[in-house]
């Protein structure tokens, strides 16, 4: 959990959480004054971005983040929620973590690895979709976590290629 106060900083871990930032292929850290950041720096700008963004608002979760650990470049997706004070004038039937934060806004972090079973095969994209085979190969790529310059390097076409694809 977190702060949109000061954006980043940690006010709690779970078990998960504690493991996942001990680990060799965390996606994120906290540094020293206990603020969050991720472990590659252009995705570090887009969690802090993110942080501040959701951190001025009560509304729901943007869409996820996708964040990779800099060591070993496993892909994870990241989940920033923004979650209302406590006390909106309706009884509470327990009391919370967050509530203790009283009226700074709270966000909460979720962090998960991209698994790589979970890829749709191409073809089957390609008939739900009506798409041609590169434009069903990409969207298989991006399903499964890898990023648009990855992709490109690995089928031997130019990123903005692979962007017109998207189109």
């Amino acid at each position: 959990l977190g702060d949109g106060l000061r954006p980043g900083s940690v006010y709690d871990a779970n078990d998960d959480a504690q493991v996942l930032l001990r680990s060799e292929d965390r996606p994120v850290h906290v540094d020293g004054s206990r603020v969050l950041h991720a472990g590659r720096r252009e995705d570090d700008r887009a969690l802090s971005t993110s942080f501040s963004v959701n951190g001025c608002t009560t509304q729901r979760a943007m869409l996820p983040l996708r964040l990779v650990s800099s060591r070993t470049g496993a892909p994870y997706l990241a989940w920033l929620i923004p979650i209302a004070p406590g006390g909106n004038g309706a009884p509470r039937q327990r009391r919370s973590l967050v509530d203790a934060f009283g009226d700074e806004p709270t966000i909460l972090l979720l962090v998960s690895p991209v698994m790589r079973s979970a890829e749709i095969p191409p073809e089957a994209i390609q008939a739900a979709f009506n798409l041609t085979c590169a434009e069903a190969r990409l969207a298989s790529a991006l399903a499964a976590g890898r990023s648009l310059s990855a992709y490109a390097a690995q089928a031997g076409v130019s990123r903005n290629t692979v962007r017109n694809q998207l189109a």
